[in-house]
């Protein structure tokens, strides 16, 4: 192959999405004989295929190419990472490693997002730990991911250190420790890094995004306004992700209002905008105002998405409306191809709980199949309602369902306390607290954030 139409073909491939042109220039160079005489060749086509969420086909060209490089291992962990195959990830890197191949800054920044999918912290520290080791610890790209894994695996700390040994922060990296903070509930240290950043420079939409989201967190209203101001002076009002934050401050900040101003400023809402008003409204309990957008949404030919439905039915359960919410319900999958998972159904049974409607919501509960903190919601919110009507056979039936659970049940072990002690019942509610104190079982204090 000549050096031109080598050039040429690279060229082609680094912009190709097209699947078929992939697939037919993957043949042609099989028949030629020339696929493998190019390992940048081998890899453009790797790259293409990955590009085009066709992971299989590249796993394929991965194995029967003669020779591979750092580049090829990294591309094809970061396909299976974008694959939502984290696991995969991290087997090619051990692999790598017994090939004797030499991981760069990018093989350890798709490693480390392979954790940071799973919140494995353990396995992130051991890999961090390598990175030392190839004298990466200070690498931009690496530590900006290291700084992500440790966000979302419960280690704000570690996150913070890794932040702090950088000798060149950047925009990303800033980004990334603010969202840190703002996403594992520590908004005010979020507020405060946000406010050192912006002496130095000037923030993407990424980092307005997380600041708007920490003052929505705890209810600052103060703070929120003149960020809003902010957003608006660097022209960033119109990111779908920005505008759709400032609408869920403004409505959990106590003020409807302004989060419709938001949202009617809007040109063309985009799905992510219309989830945050029906979401906004819903809480305020504007049934008809959640579907009407709903409606408009579906009319605009946008289909909702599985966080939007919640929404709806969120809307249909505090306003009464049973049979809407039932309808929706039932109606996902037909009409917008999605499953209803285990919050969408305890999301219907509170709404028929406060309906009374009880048998419906018990024979409900008992057909979903769900596992987990999942499971003790669904369960919870049949006993918060049976308790509501005074019926005390569901009660006991969902209180035995509740004890399976070691954590986080607290709320509903007092509701069953206070069932049996409003029925009369005081051997059985004396019984369940006696329970609560010998596990040690408490629960949570409510609080408003709101100034």
């Amino acid at each position: 192959m000549s050096s031109i139409k080598h050039c040429l073909l690279l060229l082609l491939l680094r912009q190709s999405n097209d699947l078929s042109f992939i697939t037919s220039t993957h043949s042609k160079l099989i028949k030629s004989g020339s696929l493998y005489s190019s390992l940048s060749v081998s890899n453009h086509l790797l790259s293409s295929y990955i590009r085009c969420g066709q992971i299989r086909n590249a796993h394929n060209l991965f194995d029967e190419m003669p020779h591979t490089n750092v580049v090829s291992w990294t591309s094809l962990m970061s396909g299976y990472v974008n694959a939502n195959q984290p696991n995969k990830s991290i087997a090619l890197f051990r692999l790598m490693y017994l090939d004797g191949t030499r991981p760069n800054s990018y093989t350890f920044a798709t490693v480390i997002n392979a954790c940071s999918r799973l919140a494995n912290f353990n396995l992130g520290q051991q890999i961090h730990a390598q990175i030392e080791i190839y004298g990466l610890g200070s690498d931009t790209v690496v530590c900006t991911s290291l700084i992500d894994m440790y966000g979302k695996s419960d280690g704000v700390l570690y996150a913070r250190k890794v932040f702090d040994k950088m000798t060149d922060k950047n925009v990303i990296s800033w980004g990334s420790i603010i969202s840190v903070y703002a996403q594992n509930a520590c908004c005010h240290a979020a507020i405060e890094l946000f406010n050192d950043f912006f002496h130095i420079g000037i923030p993407n939409q990424f980092i307005f995004s997380s600041i708007v989201n920490a003052c929505a967190s705890i209810g600052k209203l103060g703070l929120g306004r003149p960020i809003h101001g902010k957003i608006i002076k660097h022209g960033h009002e119109s990111n779908d992700f920005i505008s759709s934050a400032l609408i869920d401050m403004y409505a959990k900040c106590g003020n409807f209002d302004d989060s419709k101003k938001v949202f009617d400023k809007i040109k063309r809402p985009s799905i992510v905008e219309y989830t945050s008003m029906i979401i906004s409204a819903s809480k305020y309990g504007l049934a008809k105002y959640a579907l009407n957008l709903f409606n408009q949404m579906i009319s605009q030919k946008q289909n909702p998405n599985s966080v939007t439905l919640l929404a709806i039915l969120h809307a249909c359960s505090h306003a009464g409306l049973v049979n809407t919410g039932i309808y929706h319900l039932t109606s996902m999958k037909s009409l917008y191809n999605i499953n209803p998972s285990a919050k969408h159904y305890t999301c219907v049974v509170d709404m028929l709980g406060r309906a009374g409607r009880l048998d419906e919501a018990y024979n409900l509960t008992k057909q979903v199949r769900a596992e987990g903190q999942d499971k003790l919601m669904i369960w919870s919110t049949l006993m918060s309602a049976c308790w509501t009507h005074k019926r005390l056979d569901l009660v006991a039936e969902a209180g035995e369902r509740v004890r399976e659970f070691e954590r986080d049940v607290g709320g509903a072990m007092v509701v069953m306390s206070s069932a049996y002690f409003s029925a009369g019942e005081w051997k059985n509610a004396e019984s369940v607290r006696r329970e609560m104190r010998r596990k040690g079982i408490k629960k949570e204090v409510g609080c408003s954030w709101v100034d």
